[in-house]
């Protein structure tokens, strides 16, 4: 039984709608084609990478907030004007 090879059917466009096969690029073409997505997948990671630490440094941020707030109103009273009075 031999093994079967699965042909590579790659390809890719341009905002021309196009459609190029990468089996028929030289090999310089295939290079870049190559290098195009990696750096394409380097930029995905990057962007979720990025994603993830805002949303930890958001959730550290308003940890401090409330660490803050404890110790600037230790006994969780309101130091802010009651609804009765009112500043002009």
């Amino acid at each position: 039984m031999g093994k079967e090879k699965e042909e590579s059917k790659d390809t890719f466009s341009f905002e021309d709608g196009i459609e190029h096969n990468v089996d028929d690029l030289s090999e310089e073409g295939k290079l870049v084609y190559n290098k195009l997505v990696l750096t394409n997948k380097n930029k995905r990671e990057f962007q979720a990478n990025a994603q993830f630490e805002l949303e930890k440094l958001d959730i550290l941020g308003a940890f401090f907030a409330n660490q803050l707030k404890s110790i600037v109103n230790p006994e969780g009273s309101s130091n802010e004007p009651s609804s009765d009075s009112k500043e002009n």
